[in-house]
């Protein structure tokens, strides 16, 4: 869901968006933008007076989660539920 409002003019931010998985020794998941161009992506992230481009947003992957995470959880959730039976 952020890729589809991550601010996007050559598709750097767009294009740096990442996933760590979970492993059962590390029950964390990671999600991020920017790798070599993190400041950039931190500063398009946290600057909520740039304009944008129709649909496109600052705060983007903040705001996705909050508006996806009832979903997010319940995946996790039943994933969970499979793993332990």
């Amino acid at each position: 869901m952020a890729n589809t409002t991550v601010p996007y003019r050559e598709g750097i931010l767009s294009g740096s968006g990442n996933v760590e998985k979970a492993t059962p020794s590390d029950l964390v998941a990671k999600v991020g933008y920017g790798g070599a161009a993190s400041a950039y992506a931190a500063r398009q992230h946290e600057e909520t007076g740039w304009r944008h481009a129709p649909g496109r947003r600052s705060k983007w992957l903040e705001l996705a989660a909050k508006e996806d995470g009832p979903r997010i959880m319940r995946d996790v959730a039943e994933r969970a539920r499979g793993r332990l039976g």
